[in-house]
């Protein structure tokens, strides 16, 4: 199997000048960056550089991918907006890492596959622009791509466990049974199991169910009237996030709780997956009764058309044409299925054999409906 390494960065608070252009340039003589973006695919070699380093200089979203099963997703987050305390919450050693800068906080989020990940097809181009506006969730206090994450470290971390050991998930952030878009592709990204997923958003305590966003706009008139006054000149000067920034100042004057930190009992992993084990069996068993379901249904509607099934077959048949055969053979393997269903199998294969006896010259009509097991 060749190797498949993909990077990509991406300018979202400003662009990239022609000097920082150039300098990314010399990293590669492939790469072709723009103003906002720069892509690096590797089918040998390795990037020339240390990418968290590229991040936190020229962009401020990195997503990389390997096909050995390497995931990692980066933000260059400004300082003066996170809340490192509360994202320090998720830190996972070697896995969710916060590394502080003059005037930035790189989050780092990524994971691999001990057993070398899947090995099948990888497409990285398109990824980074599906998750990337979950850096403005994070910087506005939504930490749910964090928990997700986080869920997906600690469970891999489970398989290891002793008996008398346990893992405990993260701090369940609002919200969390709503899955918007770049979460579900972030999610795909990091391979969540699916159950797990739905485990983890079943019976969420009522605190951290759905809620709704304080209504902030009230609390403008309690700013003292320098302070307005010196946001809007902000706003004139075209300063960055700054509704970020006013946003965390009102949450400080609104009676209601921000929302981001959970004071109820964290659930344990092993619990978890007990739950996504119990979902994976009642999912399965739906899925079996709705195959079942339809199963009848199409062979209720074969069975009232078997007469003019069999019509039809022959009349393919007589056609003695490779694609008149070939649908032939598929309304045979209907007409079998039902026979079955009914206990007429034997009543069927004699009809089959009828068929060879009536056209014995038909070598490729004989193959198609051996290989299709149309004959006894």
């Amino acid at each position: 199997m060749s190797e498949y390494q993909y990077y990509e960065f991406q300018a979202l608070d400003r662009r990239l000048t022609e000097a920082e252009m150039a300098e990314v340039s010399n990293l590669s003589s492939r790469v072709r960056p723009t103003p906002t973006q720069a892509v690096f695919v590797y089918n040998w070699g390795d990037f020339r550089s240390d990418p968290l380093q590229v991040l936190g200089r020229y962009y401020d979203a990195m997503l990389y991918m390997a096909n050995w099963g390497t995931r990692q997703l980066a933000f260059r987050l400004p300082k003066q907006i996170v809340r490192i305390d509360e994202l320090r919450q998720y830190e996972y050693a070697e896995f969710i890492e916060l590394h502080e800068q003059a005037e930035h906080v790189i989050l780092d989020l990524k994971y691999w596959d001990e057993d070398g990940g899947g090995g099948g097809w990888l497409e990285g181009e398109g990824t980074l622009s599906q998750v990337v506006s979950l850096r403005d969730d994070i910087l506005r206090g939504d930490y749910r791509a964090l928990y997700w994450v986080h869920l997906k470290i600690v469970l891999a971390e489970a398989a290891m466990l002793e008996e008398d050991e346990e893992f405990f998930e993260a701090p369940v952030p609002p919200n969390l049974s709503v899955i918007t878009r770049p979460l579900e592709k972030l999610i795909e990204f990091y391979e969540l199991d699916p159950d797990l997923v739905a485990a983890a958003i079943r019976n969420l305590p009522q605190q951290e169910q759905v809620q709704r966003a304080p209504d902030l706009a009230e609390h403008i008139d309690k700013l003292p009237t320098e302070e307005q006054r010196a946001l809007l000149v902000r706003l004139l000067n075209g300063e960055q996030h700054l509704d970020l920034e006013l946003r965390r100042r009102l949450l400080k004057l609104a009676p209601q709780p921000t929302g981001t930190q959970s004071s109820s009992p964290r659930r344990s992993i092993r619990a978890l997956m007990a739950l996504a084990d119990e979902m994976k069996r009642e999912r399965k068993a739906k899925e079996r009764a709705a195959r079942a379901t339809a199963r009848h249904k199409h062979l209720e509607k074969i069975a009232a058309q078997k007469d003019d099934l069999w019509a039809r077959v022959m009349s393919l048949i007589a056609q003695k044409k490779t694609i008149a055969y070939d649908e032939a053979v598929e309304i045979l393997k209907h007409l079998r299925d039902l026979a079955v269903s009914q206990q007429q199998a034997a009543g069927f294969y004699e009809r089959t054999a009828g068929i060879i006896a009536q056209y014995p010259k038909l070598p490729g009509l004989h193959d198609r409906m051996r290989r299709a097991q149309l004959l006894k």
